[in-house]
């Protein structure tokens, strides 16, 4: 494994995308999602969901910044590229299968055997503090605040379990007004790997006396947590308290910055909660997707900024 990999040309990993989703949308389980009624479109969803994870990884947020450098490059593999509001709307329309191939990723990723999984929020803005509040936004957005860079936002709060090799193992998206932990237990009650996954360890958002004493015992899952300033340690009490523990969450700070620095996770343009989703769900697959390749070209997993090129 390269310690400083080559950047690969975008046209490669263009390429490379394109070979890994056309190999599982072949799958039934993908088929079936696929059906509907009406001619077949000109450009196949396959090439379609292949533009939308490359505009991510190669961190283009803006749709129109994107295609009017790329189009060339996407016109010699994709000739019948939609135009670009067609993209977008039909981008829209596959979310739900991008995130199933996403699922089909994680299982080629082996992601079952994970027995730790590391967790960490992002703030997601959906407008700038001051302005007004779209209705669009009101039922899944709120004010909140990110201590850790003294931000003050409207919007939301991205929380990912990451595996201690960096693979984004799931995500959810809460107004921001919502505590860290209260994800936690939706989050555990949902993991098909649950039996595996032992240990979580996230940072002092995550110390919770009520939820680290209910786990281990309706999960069999521990919570471990940095113990807070003010707070008296007791025998027993899940803290964060080897080296090795608070090195292991450096990961998930640096997936949470791949996807801010990279990804561009605040710049995600989107105008509805469902463009959002959208967004966000191309952006985790993608970072998903870039990790298979790095693994299989024998790359570094997390190695996405020589993609990006």
């Amino acid at each position: 494994m390269q310690d400083t990999p080559l950047a690969l040309d975008k046209a490669t990993i263009l390429i490379l995308i394109l070979i890994i989703v056309t190999e599982i949308i072949k799958q039934p389980r993908v088929q079936t999602k696929l059906t509907r009624p009406g001619p077949k479109p000109s450009c196949p969803d396959e090439e379609l969901i292949t533009i939308a994870l490359y505009q991510e990884l190669v961190g283009d947020p803006r749709e129109d910044h994107f295609y009017r450098p790329q189009l060339p490059v996407l016109k010699s593999n994709f000739p019948k590229i939609p135009e670009r509001s067609r993209y977008n709307r039909r981008k829209r329309g596959l979310a739900w299968i991008i995130l199933l191939i996403r699922m089909v990723i994680l299982d080629m990723l082996g992601i079952d055997q994970s027995k730790t999984a590391l967790i960490d929020s992002a703030p997601v803005s959906v407008t700038g503090y001051e302005r007004d509040k779209s209705t669009n936004w009101s039922e899944v957005a709120a004010y909140g605040r990110c201590a850790a860079k003294a931000l003050k936002f409207y919007g939301c709060r991205l929380t990912t379990p990451v595996s201690d090799s960096g693979i984004i193992l799931d995500f959810v998206l809460t107004a921001a007004n919502h505590y860290d932990n209260q994800v936690v237990p939706e989050f555990i009650g949902q993991y098909v790997y649950r039996t595996i996954l032992e240990k979580i360890i996230g940072d002092k958002a995550y110390n919770d006396q009520w939820l680290q004493a209910d786990l281990p015992q309706e999960q069999a899952i521990v919570l471990k947590a940095p113990k807070k300033d003010n707070q008296i340690v007791q025998d027993g009490d899940p803290f964060v308290s080897s080296k090795a523990e608070a090195t292991e969450r450096l990961t998930v700070e640096l997936v949470n910055s791949q996807l801010q620095e990279q990804l561009h996770l605040s710049k995600h343009y989107a105008k509805s909660p469902h463009g959002l989703f959208t967004r966000i769900s191309a952006k985790v697959t993608a970072h998903t997707i870039g990790i298979l390749i790095n693994i299989s070209l024998g790359r570094n997993p997390l190695a996405l900024s020589g993609l990006a090129y």
